[in-house]
């Protein structure tokens, strides 16, 4: 293992791509919203460029973590927390002090086992990406568990929240939000003070579901060392994939804050359209996802997906964007999700497509 701290690295003003098999480790503390966003988008920059690109991070204060497709939160007039939307799908989640931010940017969502960017189904990419988060805890002495969906677990507690997204490209990321010695059951009453108008729903967890590295005993006394802890990681993702990481490369604390400031801009969140009117809701595999839809007579203006669910940004897009166009029709409905979502390069994990039907169907038919 090469750790390197070198100006010359490919994140460097030259954005070269850097040897293959290396994975570069950057490490960020207590920053603002904001700045998570544009490192998670020039983390997606790097990646189109074929860079494995491995960053830890914490944010400063009480933070909400909003997932990619949740609706917007007003203003607050609360100075004692704020909201930050990632741009991996997902649950809404506590983080801010007390979490460490685990974030992986990949070439393609396949690129830890395969050279093919769809050698990986939608539903094996979290599978896969987490080995290396497990490995990580299990050298720390704990016996972690990852039963699916969005969770990581210990003796069947949630340590940690998961998510991702690619684009339509392939550049992928995978995240981890990790308990150290914050609690999840606190995101309850951030949303309480952050959206009181209850616009983002989540399914409440106790505060006995969940634990923290610190309730564990295995925080070891460096809570706020985001950079040793990725050193950490790296090394447990290069022993878990030896075949596509052959050498860990540190970068310079310097040019992690030149990634953030050479960022491409993200206009992600203004274009995000707010539609006004009753929404519909089913409960997925990972919270509720809600539709609503504006029609006048047997048109669609305008529908909106949102909640908690992981799909790739544009595909949402494009479906809105195709059903407005189509009749206000169930049949008509169908047949622009199936046209859309082929399951494989444009999919939605967290609902089942017959139930993404019906949500849509009765959003449209009842819209108003």
């Amino acid at each position: 293992m090469s750790l390197v701290g070198a100006p010359g690295s490919a994140i460097a003003s030259s954005r070269t791509v850097p040897r293959a098999g290396a994975l570069l480790i950057s490490s960020s503390e207590g920053v603002l919203p904001a700045a998570q966003r544009q490192r998670e988008r020039a983390l997606l920059d790097g990646a189109a460029l074929g860079e494995m690109h491995l960053h830890v991070s914490s944010l400063h204060g009480s933070v909400l973590a909003l997932g990619a497709f949740h609706r917007t939160l007003p203003t607050s007039t609360d100075r004692t927390a704020s909201w930050w939307r990632r741009h991996t799908g997902g649950a809404a989640v506590a983080s801010g002090e007390g979490f460490a931010i685990v974030t992986i940017a990949l070439p393609h969502r396949s690129a830890l086992v395969a050279d093919e960017r769809l050698a990986l189904r939608p539903e094996q990419v979290m599978n896969r990406c987490v080995r290396g988060v497990l490995a990580w805890l299990r050298r720390d002495g704990l016996d972690p568990l990852y039963p699916g969906l969005d969770a990581i677990t210990v003796h069947r507690r949630t340590v940690a929240r998961l998510g991702f997204t690619e684009t339509r490209e392939g550049p992928t990321l995978f995240q981890a939000i990790v308990a150290c010695s914050g609690s999840f059951a606190d995101t309850a009453a951030l949303l309480d003070r952050l959206d009181p108008e209850g616009r983002v729903p989540i399914r409440l967890q106790a505060r006995d579901e969940g634990t923290s590295l610190a309730q564990l005993g295995r925080w070891a006394g460096i809570p706020t060392d985001r950079s040793a802890l990725a050193r950490r990681l790296a090394d447990a993702y290069a022993a878990t994939f030896p075949a596509s990481i052959g050498e860990v490369v540190e970068l310079d604390p310097a040019v992690t804050e030149r990634l953030a400031a050479d960022g491409s801009a993200d206009t992600a969140e203004l274009a995000r359209p707010e539609i006004d009117g009753s929404s519909v809701t089913e409960h997925g595999l990972l919270g509720p996802v809600a539709a609503v839809a504006q029609v006048t007579a047997n048109r669609v203006d305008a529908v909106a997906l949102t909640g908690d669910f992981i799909a790739p940004d544009w595909a949402v897009v494009e479906l809105a964007e195709r059903i407005v166009r189509g009749a206000r029709d169930a049949d008509a409905v169908r047949s622009t999700v199936r046209a859309v979502f082929d399951g494989n390069r444009a999919y939605l994990l967290g609902l089942a497509p017959a139930a993404l039907e019906r949500l849509l169907v009765r959003a449209i038919t009842e819209g108003s």
